[in-house]
């Protein structure tokens, strides 16, 4: 009998690079390592052990987070998925480590506070959906746009029971004190799903138990900028409480978007709630009631783009077939709006496509995650 050949070791090298860093545990504890450096905080460098890299210089690694200071925008900051946070000052020419060694080096997200452009928040722990993806600690709080992190800072993730990746975190735009964060887990013992914050990021609690009292995953998290207690989240829980969820008294009660019954679904113009995987939302700044919603299904595959004009009443699938191509939308899946134009938007995909009229033209295709810009007005 013929024996299929394999040409991908991802799936096995993954297990592979998982269970090594995990044995004999379910998944890898990043605590002792941080207990260890905080104990030697002070301690004088041993001069008999400096490292020098020798190699390989080629090889680039997951950037999951990008936060651009809004008054200087040459400043800015990346979180790696296993590399800490970076700082540029010059228009993302030359980068520094701007990141305490004592944490995790696993960083999931990186949320500005609108009040204060120089106050950061960091949620530590690859939030993407593969076994290479390592946990973090909790979130860490900077108030010099990154330069320094403090220790006092850190709200420990095993302390106050929250999700070690975090994925996404949003500050609320009319009270800086409330702050959200969306974490998924890969072990169901440890917690999952959205949490809140009422005093500035110290102390978290699950912030949304009408959506589910299990675990679940919190994949993106947005405030709507123009009407105060309004805040869309995007979730994977358990089939149908899949899907775009909102509140609008400030996460008291949530409405699930996508719904059984209707058309679609209950008239929405969503696709029924167990299609839906992980998803991104962005909202439109100069017309905030516009929001949009990058989709992922249960195969990797995009499920759609799709815009609501009307805070998520009605939705309209406008991405076409742009990323019919697409097989990792559990990584590539970010989307974000044009400042000043809300017909214009930017999606990641696994390869780089610009729509100019009525067809998508390919620029590049490449295995690292990259942009593809699209004019919505074009395809409606």
């Amino acid at each position: 009998m013929a024996v299929k050949q394999q040409f991908t070791t991802h799936k096995p090298r993954s297990d592979w690079f998982g269970q090594r860093a995990a044995y004999p545990f379910r998944e890898a504890s990043t605590t002792v390592i941080e207990d260890f450096a905080k104990k030697h905080l002070n301690a004088a460098e041993d001069d008999k052990w400096q490292w020098d890299c020798v190699g390989p210089f080629n090889i680039a690694g997951r950037v999951t987070s990008l936060v651009i200071h809004p008054g200087f925008p040459h400043i800015k900051l990346a979180g790696a998925a296993a590399g800490g946070v970076w700082r540029s000052t010059d228009d993302g020419l030359t980068w520094i480590q701007s990141w305490p060694k004592w944490a995790s080096q696993n960083i999931g997200s990186l949320a500005q506070d609108p009040a204060d452009p120089d106050h950061i928040f960091c949620g530590t722990g690859e939030a993407n959906l593969s076994v290479d993806c390592y946990p973090g600690s909790g979130i860490l709080q900077s108030h010099d746009f990154g330069e320094t992190w403090p220790v006092e800072g850190l709200a420990s993730a095993s302390q106050q029971v929250m999700p070690r990746r975090i994925g996404a975190i949003a500050v609320d735009p009319f009270d800086s004190k409330h702050v959200l964060a969306g974490g998924v887990t890969h072990d169901e013992v440890d917690p999952g799903g959205l949490f809140v914050s009422t005093d500035g990021g110290i102390t978290w609690k699950p912030g949304a138990p009408g959506i589910s009292t299990s675990s679940y995953h919190c994949h993106s998290i947005v405030f709507h900028p123009g009407r105060q207690g309004t805040i869309f989240a995007a979730v994977t829980a358990r089939g149908s409480l899949n899907g775009i969820w909102r509140t609008e008294d400030g996460g008291n009660n949530w409405v699930h978007l996508a719904r059984e019954g209707g058309p679609t679904v209950g008239g929405t113009g969503l696709p029924r709630p167990d299609l839906f995987h992980r998803t991104s939302l962005a909202i439109a700044p100069s017309r905030p009631d516009t929001i949009y919603a990058f989709a992922g299904d249960n195969s990797y595959h995009v499920l759609g783009v799709f815009r609501s004009k009307d805070r998520g009443e009605i939705w309209q699938e406008i991405g076409g077939r742009h990323f019919s191509h697409e097989r990792q939308i559990f990584h590539n899946n970010t989307i974000s709006v044009h400042p000043h134009h809300p017909e214009f938007g930017m999606a990641v995909q696994a390869g780089c496509a610009r729509r100019t009229g009525t067809r998508p033209s390919t620029a590049t295709t490449t295995l690292m995650e990259t942009i593809m810009p699209w004019s919505s007005r074009a395809a409606t």
